[in-house]
């Protein structure tokens, strides 16, 4: 989280005083990698597409106001997509 708030040379610095020495570039890895806690989607757009060609398919959903992936299900069924927008308070519109 320092690595979000301040730039990363002084977060180092700071996480050496704080008694965690991280490097930089270790805290800038770790700030790319933050996702930020999940809102609900107002709009999603789901698509499937091949891991491999002709032998396996997977679910694509999409957070479409912010433009950004949700999930990679690792499977196209019905009942695949309709449990994860159940779990994730999210009706599909008929």
């Amino acid at each position: 989280m320092l690595g979000l708030l301040v730039s990363a040379s002084l977060a180092s610095r700071l996480s050496r005083l704080l008694g965690f020495p991280m490097s930089g570039s270790t805290l800038l890895r770790c700030a790319h990698r933050f996702q930020p806690v999940d809102t609900v989607a107002a709009m999603v757009g789901v698509d499937d597409f091949a891991f491999r060609r002709g032998h396996r398919y997977g679910t694509l959903i999409i957070d479409l106001a912010r433009r950004c992936p949700i999930d990679v299900l690792s499977e196209r069924s019905v009942s695949s997509l309709r449990a994860f927008l159940a779990a994730h308070r999210l009706s599909p519109s008929p």
